[in-house]
């Protein structure tokens, strides 16, 4: 044992194996209007399967023509969410977009769910998936 090992105090695992996350999406109303300014809220239920807490945070993706703010500018949007414990689950809601140049179709949603260790600044692991939104006239 040497002199700077009397400083290093516990260390914290750095490696997640497995799945860390279980990711379930819903979108409120079902679907967007074409071709008008209208919004619907995706609602992200996200779980740790970890046996340890876990620095967590989310983002979303859209296509070009549609955005997560009214001006529909921008396409990405981070939510920190802080701590997740063992076992627990938490909701998060991201409000999409559409604008009078939105043509009905179905547009693809990423949404990456990411763990850190230290600070948001590193990421330890990371699950992503895709949700489908239907834009009708």
């Amino acid at each position: 044992m040497g002199i700077f090992d009397i400083f290093k105090g516990k260390e914290a695992k750095l490696v997640v194996t497995g799945i860390p996350y279980k990711i379930n999406t819903f979108f409120v109303p079902v679907r967007l209007r074409a071709y008008k300014k209208d919004s619907v809220d995706i609602h992200i239920k996200i779980k740790n399967l970890q046996e340890e807490a876990l620095l967590t945070s989310a983002i979303i993706e859209v296509p070009k023509s549609l955005g997560v703010d009214e001006t529909g500018i921008s396409k990405m949007k981070e939510n920190r969410i802080g701590f997740l414990g063992p076992g627990e689950e938490k909701e998060i809601i991201f409000s999409i977009w559409s604008n009078v140049s939105t043509e009905p179709g179905e547009y693809n949603c990423s949404i990456s769910v990411y763990c850190h260790y230290r600070t948001y600044s590193y990421v330890q692991n990371s699950v992503k998936v895709r949700d489908i939104l239907r834009v009708v006239e």
